[in-house]
């Protein structure tokens, strides 16, 4: 079963029938508020279960429930895979190496020893608005993508800034030009970061080419003075051209200590008009960099994307749930 898959089964074992567009699959279970999905670890993937409670005060108490609860033990949860604060409890399933997640019946057996531990301590929140403390017995939302209670002024209220804050970002006026001139030099500086390391210790690293798409995305829209898509763009092609020219100042450096080795001196010029068949006889390292460059590309498109300003999303039961 994909993770995906897995998200919406142990949602809808739990009762869980509210989706979110990001797969977050949120409700109420025997009176506390909780959400399921999935969350990025390094380049895993975990099933992240929320619970919300009225414990303010009981924290303590409630770790030690979760650590002397002998259905947690049995069930395999480790004291690291819960956080616990003043109102959200929250376990994580992890992706076991080459396994992936473990199958629903465990996840279930997790959640469910989860929750009695929870039960034992604490009780489920008031229904009441979060931001106003007025009553809100309605259908749970999402609050800034964690599972709440609002009441509809409140929220109206929240869909009306979201609006206006959108409205705002989008009549911003972008400066293209300078958006460039700052991804290109984020890009140098990711380029000879990338580059530098490859002199040093011969290695390369696609997480170089990933912090220099970071770093150009965030540049281009410091400098654009938005996102957007045309900044998107600009800021993939400047993080690929520059892990390359990165590969390509590496390429430099061996030539010219060969160069320097044998009493002559490179014509930079020509290395210049060269440089483009300097990559293609580069071969797989050329490949490797311009995999490293792809997944920089992304990480910058995902930097320079325009933020989203909904706060409150709220969902329709599925007929026949």
């Amino acid at each position: 079963m994909s993770s995906s898959k897995l998200v919406q089964s142990t949602a809808r074992s739990l009762g869980l029938t509210q989706v979110a567009p990001a797969g977050v699959a949120y409700g109420v279970v025997d009176g506390y508020l909780a959400q399921v999905q999935l969350v990025n670890r390094n380049n895993a993937k975990d099933l992240k279960i929320l619970v919300r409670h009225a414990g303010e005060g009981k924290e303590g108490e409630l770790r030690r429930a979760m650590d002397e609860s002998p259905e947690v033990k049995a069930s395999g949860i480790e004291p690291k895979q819960v956080q616990i604060d003043a109102s959200t409890a929250v376990l994580a399933v992890s992706q076991r190496f080459l396994l992936g997640l473990p199958d629903e019946k465990v996840v279930l057996s997790r959640v469910h020893a989860f929750l009695g531990a929870i039960k034992s301590v604490s009780r489920p929140e008031a229904q009441t608005c979060r931001l106003c403390v007025a009553a809100a017995p309605g259908e749970p939302v999402l609050l800034a993508g964690v599972v709440d209670r609002i009441c509809p002024s409140c929220t109206e209220r929240l869909e009306s800034e979201a609006q206006q804050a959108t409205a705002e970002y989008d009549s911003r006026p972008v400066n293209l030009p300078l958006g460039l001139a700052a991804a290109v030099l984020a890009g140098a500086a990711g380029g000879a970061l990338y580059g530098g390391v490859m002199v040093a210790t011969h290695r390369m690293l696609w997480a170089l080419a990933i912090i220099t798409g970071a770093m150009v995305g965030y540049a281009a829209v410091k400098g654009a003075g938005k996102g957007g898509s045309v900044v998107q763009a600009m800021a993939a092609v400047v993080t690929v051209v520059s892990v390359l020219a990165g590969l390509l100042g590496f390429i430099a450096y061996q030539i010219h200590q060969q160069v320097l080795a044998d009493g002559a001196t490179v014509d930079w010029g020509l290395f210049l008009a060269k440089s483009p068949q300097l990559l293609v006889s580069a071969g797989r390292d050329s490949l490797f960099s311009l995999g490293g460059g792809l997944f920089g590309a992304w990480t910058a498109i995902k930097r320079a994307s325009p933020p989203k300003f909904q706060a409150v999303h709220s969902a329709p039961k599925p007929s026949g749930a």
